[in-house]
């Protein structure tokens, strides 16, 4: 082994749990900042199905709600009226 991979080496070993503890923190901050990005997707998938859901029944109850129409009643008024003089005569 060359002199600089020793010295390497020996670094290494003085700062090894400093050195150790920085990747578990590193890595611990990885899991939570994935976790944090699985919520807010999980979250959002939540919200999403929901809206649409009550858009679909809103649609669906102005659908269904009953239309008032009116009806211009006057010519088959005068039709039955004239079949009443019809028959009479």
């Amino acid at each position: 082994m060359s002199q600089k991979k020793v010295d390497q080496y020996k670094e290494y070993k003085k700062n090894k749990d400093k050195i150790l503890k920085q990747e578990k923190m590193k890595i611990k901050l990885q899991y939570a900042l994935m976790g944090l990005i699985a919520l807010v997707l999980c979250v959002w998938l939540v919200f999403s199905a929901v809206t649409s859901v009550e858009r679909a029944k809103k649609a669906e109850a102005e659908a269904n709600a009953p239309v008032a129409t009116e009806v211009d009643m006057n010519g088959y008024a005068d039709y039955v009226g004239g079949l009443q003089t019809s028959f009479s005569e």
